[in-house]
């Protein structure tokens, strides 16, 4: 088993993950990297209002970047009439 960490970036912004979760392999961590991604997604795409950039890095315990995943959530200012 191996360490891996999820750091979120939005922005200039930055939340590096002190924790991590011990997965099987790189293959794990990159699933389990897809369903943060996701999670993250749906979560802003109720709360977001304009354009905001959005990283996830998943590393090793070494800091080896294991993947990226790199999204804009754009979502219209609404008024209701």
């Amino acid at each position: 088993m191996t360490r891996y960490y999820f750091h979120v970036h939005e922005d200039e912004r930055a939340d590096f993950d002190p924790v991590g979760r011990e997965l099987s392999d790189d293959q794990s961590a990159k699933r389990e990297g897809l369903a943060m991604a996701g999670m993250l997604i749906e979560d802003l795409s109720q709360k977001t209002r304009g354009i905001s950039n959005w990283r996830l890095d998943v590393a090793d315990i070494e800091g080896r970047l294991v993947c990226r995943f790199q999204f804009s959530v754009r979502m219209p200012n609404v008024t209701q009439q």
